[in-house]
């Protein structure tokens, strides 16, 4: 389960700028789990996954992804694990989009669909 919302406290405690809350992920569980597996849908995972510390439980994270910045990582009333260096996996796809010049949907004739 992910949860998204207004991280006020969060914020508060870490020293949160640049705020940008579709990047910020929560990940819940009923029950504590290793950490590998609770993190293992987060985003881009597979690049940072294998460097989380072995033989660590949780029921909850929080994943805090740029342009979001963490002024104090370890002021939270949470554990702070690490920061993890990550790279966008389709940048060019990503700046397609957001210019407008991502390609039109077609139907499965193959016409473009509008």
């Amino acid at each position: 389960m992910t949860v998204t919302g207004y991280p006020r406290r969060l914020m508060q405690e870490v020293g949160l700028t640049g705020y940008e809350p579709g990047c910020i992920e929560c990940i819940l569980r009923p029950a504590p789990v290793p950490l590998a597996e609770l993190l293992a849908e987060a985003s881009y995972s597979d690049q940072w996954l294998s460097r989380l510390p072995v033989g660590r439980v949780a029921d909850a994270a929080i994943c805090v992804f740029s342009p979001n910045q963490v002024g104090r990582p370890k002021g939270s009333s949470l554990q702070y694990v690490g920061g993890f260096g990550y790279r966008v996996v389709h940048p060019q796809w990503f700046e397609r989009l957001i210019r407008g010049e991502a390609p039109r949907a077609q139907d499965k004739s193959g016409r473009e669909s509008h």
